[in-house]
């Protein structure tokens, strides 16, 4: 049900009264009195799916404490419930091979500003015991409260994760440039994500062909004229 985001009540409502049919045809009518002792209400399978999430979180960050190091690519977005909400992934090294794995979610119930941000990022690496010393990398959008050069995210935890290597998140390239080029052949470049099923030739073509625009809005990135 989690993997099929089906609502929990679908357990009553039709998991078990098939078990029953299924039990009852194999067993018979005293085998399906048996089934009813067994709980499948709402509260039960969302504390069962509750379990599972906490038994893999605590997994992975037993595997991060192994790592040598450890990335994190974070993405702020709005549900659709309009609900703001902070994912984060990371990538680690597991058995001499680079694992990637789904690390946590959280609301942002005041505003997503990067002190916000920062602040649920603390708190999980306390409550989890992570060390910010062996963060190496940071992948982020292009929003202002990531990227900002004074107050972003990504230069909060480089005050506390010096070694941190800022990377700007390839699925959001379009913030890498402004959005009109009047100069320029083009005045926008292109996504590459399979849900836009444009090819990888057809972006590195765009990306070339504004290399100098893209270049200069870097350097402007960087002496802090744009933020």
């Amino acid at each position: 049900m989690a993997q099929n985001k089906k609502a929990h009540t679908l357990a009553e409502e039709v998991i078990l009264p098939c078990t029953k049919e299924i039990v009852r045809l194999l067993f018979g009518e005293e085998a399906v009195k048996k089934i009813d002792n067994i709980p499948l209400s709402n509260t039960t399978v969302k504390r069962r799916i509750s379990d599972i999430s906490s038994n893999i979180k605590e997994n992975v960050v037993n595997e991060i404490k192994e790592s040598p190091y450890f990335s994190i690519q974070l993405d702020e977005s709005t549900d659709v419930s309009s609900m703001a909400q902070l994912i984060v992934f990371c990538m680690y090294i597991h058995n001499n091979k680079f694992k990637e794995e789904f690390l946590f979610s959280s609301f942002l119930e005041t505003t997503t500003k990067a002190a916000d941000i920062m602040e649920i990022m603390k708190q999980f690496f306390n409550d989890n015991k992570l060390q910010w010393k062996y963060l190496l990398g940071v992948t982020t959008d292009g929003a202002p409260a990531m990227m900002g050069c004074k107050s972003g995210l990504q230069t909060r935890i480089k005050e506390i994760a010096p070694n941190v290597v800022g990377v700007h998140c390839f699925i959001h390239r379009q913030a890498l440039a402004t959005k009109t080029l009047p100069d320029a052949e083009h005045n926008k470049l292109l996504f590459y994500t399979s849900v836009r099923w444009l090819s990888a030739g057809n972006f590195l073509e765009r990306f070339f062909k504004l290399r100098n625009e893209v270049k200069e809005f870097l350097c402007q990135m960087k002496s802090g004229l744009v933020e």
